[in-house]
């Protein structure tokens, strides 16, 4: 009796203890379950990526906080919403295109990828990486899983690297053109000077007073054309080092267009081309005062250049508004439309001779161009084949004496 009472006294504490054991067991699942929704919680709603869950038609069925947030709509309010609205209508047709491929198949766990623009509800654009896949749900209907990622800082990267490429580009392509200018237009000058030295050298005391004359002649030129290509060249170099030392002060116009002009007239005396002024007496401008002699000379040297044997080069100044209007004319052969159209840009420009077969680079006119602009101002032409041409250009008006702009 003694023995049986003890058994079933064990028996009890046994299954007591199996009991408690049992409750702790489901405390410990129970605690793990807990434990596994918190990761996933944090695995899938916090997720530095959106995920998105939309239905054979294109219906969100299921979002991430992150994709809420980066379409700037409560996960409830995109419940149902056509997830083609969220992206943007140039790349409509981006984004049908992935959607077919994706379901052409109905291949489970393939991957589609594609990169396009998406629009947040407050009208935001961003560009996104998509990744999608199709898969079975329990209830057996298949839906679409994407995982969306914010690229706008990787464009932004793509776009600098791309621009900083093209201007490279620009500069190897004006570098080139560059050097075949220096290739050209320098070595023309040196080869005639190297003719008429070896003629003067070789057959001086056969040559008449008039034939040394004329040698003379043309070595002017040539020394001519050459300093004027030099002076071209530095100043060009010192613009594209970014050297260049801008000091706008104070200028009479009057005073300047006609120092410049009087700095013309021996060149233009071989043409017998007469200088006309009209530039009012108190007009004065807001300039780098060599900038701007440098502007003068190259536009006075042109209309020489191009005008005709007696022609007229007419120098005129207005104000408007808060800028002056400085005119440039000349009565020579003109540009048609295409000719226009190049001057200005380092990539088309070319040699073209005068009416008295001149030499030149364009890149007096390139060098006006950087030097009106840095000014504030603008430089452009008028221009008809054989009824000459006129440049204008503007600089800043100058109020009174001693102003000076902020540089």
């Amino acid at each position: 009796m003694t023995q049986k009472k003890n058994a079933g006294k064990s028996t009890a504490h046994a299954m007591a203890g199996n009991m408690a054991r049992g409750g702790s067991g489901r405390e410990k699942n129970k605690a793990q379950l807990i434990t596994s929704k918190d990761h996933y919680y944090d695995l899938y709603e916090r997720a530095p990526v959106g995920y998105i869950t939309v239905s054979v038609r294109g219906k969100i069925l299921e979002t991430n906080l992150t994709a809420a947030q980066m379409l700037g709509m409560s996960r409830k309010s995109l419940f149902k919403q056509p997830l083609l609205s969220f992206i943007h209508k140039q790349d409509l047709e981006t984004y049908f295109f992935y959607r077919k491929q994706l379901f052409k198949s109905r291949s489970l766990g393939s991957i589609q990828a594609c990169e396009l623009r998406m629009v947040k509800a407050d009208g935001t654009v961003f560009w996104a990486f998509l990744e999608a896949s199709v898969v079975e749900i329990a209830d057996g209907s298949i839906v679409c899983r994407i995982v969306i990622n914010n690229i706008n800082e990787r464009k932004k990267a793509e776009d600098k690297v791309r621009q900083i490429n093209q201007q490279l580009q620009k500069a190897l392509a004006e570098r080139d053109k560059f050097f075949s200018i220096i290739a050209h237009d320098l070595r023309s000058p040196l080869v005639g000077f190297l003719v008429f030295i070896k003629m003067l050298t070789e057959r001086i005391e056969k040559l008449s007073l008039e034939e040394i004359q004329r040698l003379a002649g043309d070595m002017k030129k040539s020394a001519e054309n050459l300093y004027n290509l030099l002076e071209n060249l530095l100043e060009w170099s010192v613009i594209q080092r970014g050297t260049a030392h801008f000091m706008p002060i104070f200028c009479c116009l009057e005073d300047m267009v006609k120092e410049n002009i009087n700095l013309m007239q021996p060149y233009a005396m071989p043409k017998n081309i007469l200088f006309r002024y009209s530039v009012p007496k108190h007009l004065h401008v807001l300039a780098d005062k060599s900038m701007l002699n440098m502007i003068l000379r190259n536009l006075l040297s042109n209309a020489i250049k191009f005008s005709m044997n007696n022609g007229t080069v007419t120098v005129s100044a207005t104000r408007k508004e808060s800028m002056v209007l400085v005119s440039v004319e000349d009565q020579g052969m003109g540009m048609d439309q295409k000719t226009m159209s190049s001057l200005f840009a380092l990539s088309q420009i070319s040699s073209k001779k005068g009416t008295d077969g001149e030499k030149g680079t364009g890149l007096g006119l390139l060098l006006c161009k950087e030097y009106v602009t840095k000014h504030g101002g603008n430089i452009w032409a008028e221009s008809s084949r054989d009824k000459g041409s006129v440049f204008h250009f503007t600089l800043p008006l100058a109020e009174k004496r001693g102003q000076q702009a902020q540089v």
